[in-house]
């Protein structure tokens, strides 16, 4: 998955990125959210399609068996419950997913 981790230092390994922002890094802002004071960053899929992140990962790794077999848990639990969920205006409701994000839209 790692939406979060891609959107803050691209496509590299956290080992890289992690020598890159010690070596050569520099304070950027980017969107986020706040709470008393303190910055936060989100990037999330929530319900069951999270389920299907191993399965694709292995897909990834050309790894097809271990795909397949990571693939039939979700497959069974598709559509067999539902997120509920509150916001803060006091709404809740029910969904079978739900993608939460931080807009990391910020560009130098």
């Amino acid at each position: 998955m790692n939406l979060l981790p891609r959107a803050l230092y691209g496509d590299r390994d956290w080992r890289t990125a992690l020598a890159d922002i010690l070596t050569e890094g520099v304070v950027k802002s980017v969107g986020g959210g706040e709470i008393d004071g303190r910055s936060f960053y989100v990037a999330a899929i929530l319900g069951n399609p999270a389920l299907w992140a191993p399965a694709r990962e292995a897909l990834r790794n050309r790894r097809l068996l271990e795909a397949f077999d990571r693939a039939i848990s979700p497959l069974r639990r598709a559509f067999g419950s539902k997120l509920r969920f509150a916001l803060d205006d006091g709404s809740t409701g029910r969904a079978e997913a739900m993608a939460v994000l931080c807009p990391l839209v910020s560009r130098p």
